[in-house]
């Protein structure tokens, strides 16, 4: 380990957690006014153009309105430079007014933590700059530990790949090449469980890939339960076999296979497209565009969308018409002349090849039928062509194949593919098709398949068949269900160790959340309403396995007792279901509650046509998950003729309201806060830089007012509040802080 940390002993331990909850605090409240600054700055100007810091404001505001502390009509140029009509305008200064309110309250919030007593003889601000260059720290320890498993994976990969035969010996040294990244990955793992910092890096990380990958997306993410799966499912295709993927609908197998083609499997093609497309230069942004988007097109799976009608034909290859180009009458001698002479010293070349020669003759009836049948063709310029189907194409390109719905093909279409699937680059593969000569499969290769289907218990959907057992032999299987989620919201009172674990089991609210979250990884929702999303995220895995039928418990069993599941018949709240629920939330600025878009795109899709299967689902959500207060407007569930209310509710009853009226106030939680939230809280502080212990002895006299003088001021005179806004803003950051 490069830093000198020495184990923090236990009678310190009361200090060190009272430093970091009061740390906690000075960290969000920074966060946000850096956010607020990297938005707003530029309408904190007085009326003669110059700026005026937050400070300032706070300070000022108390005995003058904020209308007259801030040049409006700068404001208003800018507005209309942007073409915004008077309307927009009034509307974008309520927003900006109301931002800088809120950043006043967070100014003033800082200042009190700023002077909050702690019973240890260091000030806030002072531990606050040493926690903030502590982040420093464990992000460099951190990518020594990364950068020491990558040298030793890659040695273990070298092992691998020229070990040959096995042998004992080679056996023993690839064991312990293992060993050796087991225990980095540990002591990293050991290292993030005492240090709060190192927790932070590494599950921030975590979350900005995942945020990453869904602004890029907008449809997968690597949670740990799908790494688990693209793990297990890259296994079998560089074992060599074609893999089949089956599950519930909604579940998203199809996208994990695009997503598994754009990230991994199209590294090959993707290696010789570029080789023969090579990147525009820098200075022409719409060739790079242009170029970029073509890669992204070639990154795809190459596809069979599977339904009843498929034909083999088009799997394998079809025949199409079309027009040739003819040329003018007064440049088809020259052309048939020109193609006549290309023909002539093949055919020549051959016979001499074979030891014999045409006699002249024979030469002259041979010219005379080609000049014949070629001018014919001029006269016919409709030609047909034979083209190669997606099965051979990816074959010949060197692509992932997906076939989507698989179980859903005729099997005589199906059995056509059998001797194919299992083909592996470099093999030579001779088309059924006298005029398709033989090619190589090239590397990159491999199939992938989708289907709603349970094989091992024979359960189908409507529309699918039975797969042949020795077809389906050929596919490794690999089951992918809805994402790993809980039954019951969160138990109080659990260790800071459980609460880890048990959020980090939730992979759906993460979803959701994730989905929700800004690109500083922060969320604001309107208020109480994080609670919502857990209960959402509660409800739509219990609703996720009621259609997979799994046993539940009482409280989801129907009003007569029988099973869910008899009810339960297509309306499953899929995380399709749930991410266009939020999409369309967010879209509307929260107008509604929740409730009203749950209701609208999921409950009523039941409507009309499962009149019993909408009674169910909002009388769950209503009882179990709390959606839907009947004091609201909504219909209540534990009264008689709740189905004949629902025919006939109109949700408007409960929207009309919030048309009349903004949906209320807002919360924002940090980056910080959504860590916690979504994976746990930081474990305690169990190690220390050696010069750090003596900060959290007891107090031994009362601070003086020049020592809470020179605390408040070094507070001030940090620099280092986000590494994103100092590294945009520069030097004038401070200055918005009165610094």
């Amino acid at each position: 380990m490069s830093q000198e940390y020495i184990s923090v002993p236990p009678e310190k331990y009361p200090g060190v957690r009272t430093l970091d909850k009061v740390t906690e605090k000075v960290y969000d409240r920074r966060e946000s006014l850096a956010n607020f600054l990297l938005k707003y700055r530029k309408y904190l100007k007085r009326e003669n153009g110059t700026r005026i810091g937050l400070a300032d404001l706070a300070e000022e505001i108390k005995t003058e309105p904020l209308d007259k502390l801030i040049s409006w009509s700068a404001f208003e140029r800018m507005a209309k430079e942007q073409g915004l009509s008077a309307v927009q305008i009034r509307a974008k200064k309520a927003v900006v007014r109301k931002a800088i309110e809120d950043a006043i309250e967070s100014e003033r919030a800082l200042e009190q933590i700023v002077h909050e007593e702690t019973d240890v003889p260091v000030s806030v601000a002072e531990y606050y700059r040493k926690r903030v260059r502590e982040f420093g720290r464990a992000k460099k320890q951190l990518e020594e530990f990364a950068d020491h498993e990558r040298e030793e994976t890659a040695m273990l990969d070298v092992l691998t790949s020229e070990a040959g035969p096995p042998t004992p010996e080679t056996g023993e040294a690839m064991d312990d090449q293992r060993k050796i990244i087991m225990e980095i990955a540990q002591n990293r793992d050991d290292f993030i469980s005492k240090h709060p910092e190192a927790y932070f890096i590494e599950m921030g990380r975590e979350l900005r890939t995942m945020k990453d990958a869904f602004d890029e997306t907008g449809k997968i993410v690597e949670t740990p339960y799908v790494r688990e799966k693209i793990d297990h499912i890259m296994e079998i295709i560089n074992a060599g076999s074609p893999v089949f993927i089956h599950g519930e609908l909604g579940t998203g197998k199809s996208e994990l296979a695009r997503h598994l083609a754009r990230t991994r499997l199209s590294a090959p093609h993707l290696k010789r497209w570029e080789a023969g497309h090579l990147r525009p230069d820098k200075s022409d942004s719409e060739a790079i565009a242009a170029w970029e988007a073509e890669r992204e097109r070639e990154s795809e799976t190459i596809e069979i969308a599977g339904h009843r009608g498929l034909e083999a034909e088009s799997l394998l290859a079809e025949r199409i018409v079309t027009l040739r180009d003819v040329p003018p009458p007064g440049e088809q001698a020259e052309t048939i002349e020109e193609n006549w002479q290309k023909k002539k010293a093949v055919i020549m070349e051959q016979k001499k090849a074979e030891g014999k020669r045409f006699s002249p003759r024979e030469l002259k009836e041979y010219e005379k039928t080609y000049r014949e049948a070629y001018l014919q063709s001029f006269r016919s310029p409709v030609e047909t062509r034979r083209v190669l189907g997606p099965l051979f194409r990816a074959m010949q390109e060197g692509r992932p194949l997906l076939i989507d719905e698989m179980n859903a093909i005729p099997h005589h279409a199906l059995i056509v593919m059998n001797d194919y699937l299992t083909r592996r680059p470099g093999e030579i593969v001779s088309p059924p098709f006298a005029d398709v000569p033989p090619f190589k499969v090239l590397e990159g290769f491999c199939v992938l398949a989708t289907g709603n289907y349970k094989p091992e218990d024979g359960l189908m959907y409507a529309g699918r068949q039975k797969l042949d057992a020795a077809y389906l032999s050929r596919f490794g299987v690999v089951q992918y269900d809805y994402l790993p989620g809980h039954r019951e919201l969160e138990a109080e009172n659990l260790s800071e160790q459980d609460q880890r674990d048990w959020r980090r089991q939730n992979e759906l609210l993460l979803m959701i959340a994730t989905r929700l979250m800004d690109k500083n990884l922060s969320l604001t929702l309107p208020k109480s309403n994080w609670s919502r999303l857990e209960k959402l995220a509660m409800a739509a895995r219990a609703i996720q396995d009621i259609f997979s039928e799994v046993e539940m418990g009482e409280a989801w069993y129907t009003e007569r007792g029988s099973k869910p599941k008899e009810v339960l018949k297509e309306n499953v709240l899929s995380l399709r279901h749930l991410l266009r629920l939020m999409d369309i939330w967010v879209k509307e600025g929260y107008r509604y509650p929740f409730d009203v878009y749950l209701y609208r795109h999921y409950v009523e899709r039941s409507k009309g046509s499962r009149p019993e299967e909408m009674k169910y689902l909002f009388q769950k959500l209503q009882v179990v998950g709390d959606f839907f207060d009947s004091s609201e407007g909504w219909p209540d569930s534990t009264k008689e003729g709740l189905g004949v209310a629902l025919a006939g509710f109109n949700v408007s009853k409960v929207t009309k309201k919030y048309d009349k009226q903004p949906s209320g106030k807002r919360e924002k939680f940090s980056s910080r806060q959504m860590i916690e939230k979504l994976f746990g809280p930081p474990p305690e502080r169990m190690v220390f830089l050696k010069d750090e212990l003596g900060m959290t002895e007891k107090k031994t006299s009362q601070e003086s007012d020049e020592e809470k003088l020179a605390r408040a001021r070094a507070l001030a005179l940090l620099g280092e509040i986000s590494n994103k806004a100092v590294s945009m803003q520069g030097e004038d950051f401070g200055k918005d802080f009165n610094i």
